[in-house]
């Protein structure tokens, strides 16, 4: 597989989802490292109980389209995600009304709800900010992960995609204190750090219909992407690892002969502006 490929597939309205997904991997040549009987964790943006069509998590039909391609593959799929609200419940009310649970259903997959499935303890390398970290058991114990986030604002991040996705693999309390920094460097900073220990194989990002404003969950919908050609998208990604932070220079620096391949995260200093993609 190639690990420095992106392709941007349009995708006009949901009911051609499928069909996007297919193009997009065959397009990235990335499916062909998943197996017959592998466990494949597909991980949604699951942030809170709202409706699809409120574009605050990750549309169903999107879910349901990779679980069927998982399943043609001979592979099992496996839904699983961690709401952003910290009340019991929470994350089940979530994947009921985003329509997720019944798209993962309906696609052959099972539903792994990480509040309550259990979390164990890992330890990143080189940290930035958090010399351990509390990972869902789902995500430990996956063959492959396929990552699918909503393209979205943040109000900590400027934007909330591939990267920003996988905070859902930690506990709520941990969430919450990130939360409460009140800082954009070092929330990316654990951001990277559980993105380290949290690491997709394939990111596939829902931008069909997205949010500016006020986002994650409180913004406006957006459809017209008028830095593009085509009006609507579906973005898939195939990178995998980030790198870290330096709190010295404005952007990181990879390095181009790694095995591993990158999501950058840029920091602007003086400016309130954090990109985190």
């Amino acid at each position: 597989m190639s690990h420095n490929r992106v392709a941007l597939v349009r995708c006009m309205d949901y009911s051609t989802s499928k069909q996007a997904v297919r193009e997009a991997i065959d397009l990235l040549g990335c499916f062909d490292e998943i197996k017959a009987g592998m466990r494949i964790l597909i991980k949604p943006n699951v942030l809170t109980a709202r409706e699809p069509e409120d574009a605050a998590t990750t549309h169903p039909s999107l879910v349901r389209a990779v679980c069927e391609i998982v399943k043609e593959a001979g592979a099992h799929p496996v839904v699983g995600d961690c709401a952003g609200i910290t009340s019991a419940g929470a994350t089940a009310q979530a994947l009921e009304k985003s329509g997720i649970k019944q798209a993962a259903l309906e696609g052959g997959g099972e539903v792994v709800n990480f509040q309550t499935a259990g979390f164990s303890k890992v330890k990143p390398e080189n940290p930035l900010r958090l010399d351990e970290i509390y990972v869902s058991d789902s995500v430990l114990d996956a063959d492959y992960i396929i990552n699918l986030p909503k393209l979205k604002t943040h109000e900590l991040t400027t934007m909330t995609g591939a990267v920003k996705n996988m905070f859902g693999a930690v506990p709520l309390r941990i969430r919450k204190e990130a939360h409460m920094m009140a800082d954009p460097l070092i929330f990316s900073e654990i951001l990277l750090d559980i993105y380290n220990v949290a690491t997709p194989q394939l990111s596939l990002i829902d931008a069909v219909v997205g949010m500016e404003g006020d986002g994650p969950s409180r913004g406006k919908l957006i459809t017209n992407y008028k830095n593009f050609k085509v009006k609507r998208l579906i973005i898939f990604a195939c990178f995998s690892i980030v790198t870290s932070i330096s709190k010295e220079t404005s952007t990181k620096k990879t390095d181009p002969n790694s095995k591993k391949s990158y999501i950058f995260i840029s920091w602007q200093k003086n400016t309130e502006k954090n990109h985190c993609n």
